[in-house]
């Protein structure tokens, strides 16, 4: 048995119990810390259909793990020392074990569903912002009325030259005013598999971090599952008939 600075006898066998618990909880409690953190950002950023969570995420990310890491680091060393454990084997083997458990939490976490998702919270955000910007009720109303052969992947508000090979070209389909706020980025005009009319809007993206957007069809239109798509989109409910949608 060793003692401390105050003369309190410590036990060589829960030191090693103390320290091996702490090393298993510090890594998970920082890991979990990280993914909440990234999805409030990502929220916020789709909340206001913002870039910025897409080109600060590889920076935060590596940023607040060091952090945790170096401050984990130093708690542990400090415990090490009260137990009288700080010797450069156990500080060496005591760094491995908050690697492995780092990097084990780090995608555990997120894959069995143990922590925010930040695209999911970014899909979140999303939807409050199509909402606040539109009426999706009305929309769905107003695609009730639009014509289906108007909906060959036509953009709203673009008046598209006659085909000289279709007997009956596209028609020019104005913006209603339910969407006037969100058709800036582009909207097109298309078909469910019912073969009623839905509409596609594009909300932003580029080609590094992807697309995303909103889709609106007939309240009675099945909302594929996220991940379902053929495309590759990740597709998240927004109300009946509607959904968000993000593209890589």
């Amino acid at each position: 048995m060793n003692a401390d600075e105050t003369g309190t006898v410590v036990k060589p066998h829960k030191g090693y119990k103390c320290v091996l618990a702490i090393t298993a909880v510090i890594p998970v409690l920082v890991c979990w810390f990280v993914w909440g953190l990234l999805s409030i950002i990502f929220y916020v950023d789709g909340l206001f259909n913002s870039k910025v969570a897409f080109g600060i995420g590889p920076i935060l990310i590596p940023s607040v793990l060091v952090v945790g890491l170096l401050l984990s680091m130093r708690l542990v060393s400090c415990i090490l020392r009260r137990c009288g454990l700080s010797t450069r084997r156990i500080r060496r083997g005591v760094l491995a074990m908050m690697f492995v458990f780092g990097l084990a939490a780090l995608f555990g976490l997120n894959y069995m569903g143990l922590s925010l998702d930040p695209l999911s919270m970014f899909a979140r955000g999303i939807s409050r912002h199509v909402e606040r910007r539109a009426d999706i009720a009305e929309v769905q109303s107003w695609l009730s009325t639009v014509d289906p052969n108007d909906c060959e992947d036509q953009r709203l508000g673009d008046k598209i030259a006659p085909d000289r090979n279709s007997p009956h070209p596209p028609k020019y389909v104005p913006v209603p005013p339910a969407l006037a706020d969100l058709n800036g980025y582009g909207a097109i005009l298309s078909k469910d598999d019912a073969g009623r009319p839905m509409i596609c809007i594009f909300l932003g993206g580029s080609g590094l971090i992807g697309h995303w957007g909103v889709t609106v069809g007939d309240r009675d239109m099945p909302v594929p599952l996220p991940d379902s798509s053929e495309l590759g989109e990740s597709r998240f409910p927004l109300v009946p008939g509607a959904y968000v949608w993000f593209r890589e």
